[in-house]
């Protein structure tokens, strides 16, 4: 019988710090009532003495609404910020979004031709290979990009102001085949990535970026998109036969990444919010901690794929509603 599997000490630390950030003087009560543990037992984890179990600890996400990103990538027993930045991925942050975007593709074009290939998503935003397939999504990814919170009022510019480069349409329609020809992808969905987009959106529109008429298009892509996810999850692969995983994260996570590999290749993106520029990783180290970050995610996440499962038709259908609200709540969301 194998061991229960728990967050070590930092990680630990961490977790009552988030918990007593949410409920204060009560961090105690609420710790027992949420998981039915004595006052002495909630004592001890509180010391160190005890680790919550990794169970334990995404019951405590889900009931306080709490990130467990830093929690997770210290479960696997490896230092997130040692590996990523004192272990020196072979590349770093690329200044030139165009050099990013074109490494991207090349690395997706040549995992594609492998037997082997297998690709994995950890997704707060809208899954890749689904974009690919609607103009205006693409568009939204390139606009959000440009409009940072740290860019200057007047230097932000519009939805509709927001061009998909030329150069790089041929290579997007390349990079859509390419990663459906990959063997195996597995998605692990944020459970609040609709109802992020959709405030994410009214804040836009708030802003005087996305218009009205805007939103609507939006709304549209983002519900043909939901539809399409749902299809290719019941069934558990794509349309040419290849193989498609989907989990639903019980509880908030903020960063995504991507891993690809095969027996003979891998890489890593870094906080892959969109594609077209961001930090890549090729070296074993940064590779193998997003890996093992995602084994923690699949642990605590819903499989979805290959069923009728009612979990995964309530969670499609939900956020489709929420979606749905858009164009009807943009001045009270």
């Amino acid at each position: 019988m194998s061991a229960m599997k728990t967050i070590n000490h930092p990680a630990n630390l961490l977790l009552f710090r988030k918990l007593e950030e949410k409920c204060g003087d009560r961090t105690v009560r609420e710790i027992r009532e949420a998981l039915g543990l004595l006052k002495e037992a909630v004592y001890r984890r509180r010391k160190g003495e005890v680790s919550f179990s990794l169970t334990e600890a995404a019951t405590l996400a889900r009931e306080f609404n709490i990130s467990l990103d830093k929690a997770l990538e210290n479960a696997c027993g490896t230092s997130w910020e040692l590996q990523l930045y004192g272990g020196q991925p072979d590349s770093g942050p690329s200044a030139d979004s165009a050099v990013f975007f074109g490494d991207f593709c090349d690395e997706i074009g040549q995992l594609a031709r492998s037997r082997s290939s297998r690709i994995y998503f950890c997704c707060t935003s809208l899954p890749i290979p689904f974009c690919l397939e609607s103009e205006a999504l693409l568009r939204y990814y390139v606009f959000k990009s440009a409009n940072t919170e740290r860019l200057p009022a007047d230097r932000r510019q519009t939805f509709g102001e927001t061009v998909i480069p030329e150069a790089r349409i041929p290579r997007l329609q390349a990079l859509y085949d390419d990663l459906q020809a990959i063997g195996s992808s597995t998605f692990i969905l944020n459970r609040e990535l609709f109802r992020n987009l959709a405030g994410d959106i009214v804040y836009f529109h708030r802003m005087g970026l996305i218009s009205s008429d805007e939103v609507g298009l939006l709304q549209a892509g983002v519900l043909a998109m939901i539809a399409r996810i749902e299809q290719v999850a019941a069934e558990g692969r794509y349309d040419n036969g290849n193989r498609a995983s989907f989990y639903l994260s019980d509880f908030q996570f903020e960063s995504s990444h991507i891993l690809c590999e095969s027996d003979s290749q891998e890489m890593c993106v870094l906080n892959a919010t969109e594609i077209m520029s961001n930090v890549v990783g090729r070296g074993s180290a940064a590779c193998g901690v997003v890996r093992r970050r995602i084994e923690a995610l699949m642990r605590m996440s819903t499989f979805v794929s290959g069923s009728g499962t009612l979990f995964r038709m309530n969670y499609f259908t939900r956020n489709a509603g929420i979606i749905r609200q858009l164009t009807d709540e943009l001045y009270c969301y």
